[in-house]
């Protein structure tokens, strides 16, 4: 992962208002820019070659910030869902770091960072 990281360049992705997962998932959308579609197919790629880590999800690829999961209820998430959609959200930000996630039973929490290559 960490000579990935460095052969990528940095990027910029925004993130443009609030989408769901129907009917348990509130999310902000993320750009689907093309350089963080093909870095996300190298980062399968090499889970695939050097962990021997196949994707197996039906579900192609859908970038998103999770804002609420599964402990928000049906009743809960409409009304969530209805405020959200009427909210514009709007952030650009810089893509520099590749973070792996681990999931403690809990939360996710950060496993190991890989900055992205400097100048």
């Amino acid at each position: 992962m960490k000579l990935l990281a460095k052969s990528e360049e940095p990027f910029y992705l925004q993130l443009l208002n609030f989408s769901c997962f129907a009917p348990h998932v509130i999310y902000v959308d993320v750009e689907h820019k093309t350089e963080l579609l093909n870095f996300q197919k190298k980062v399968e790629k090499a889970f695939e070659n050097i962990l021997e880590l196949k994707n197996t999800s039906p579900h192609e690829y859908a970038p998103h910030i999770t804002v609420a999961f599964k402990d928000l209820k049906r009743p809960f998430f409409l009304r969530a869902l209805a405020h959200y959609s009427q909210i514009r959200f709007e952030r650009i930000f810089q893509v520099d770091v590749l973070t792996l996630l681990k999931h403690d039973g809990e939360s996710w929490q950060i496993f190991n960072e890989f900055k992205l290559k400097t100048k």
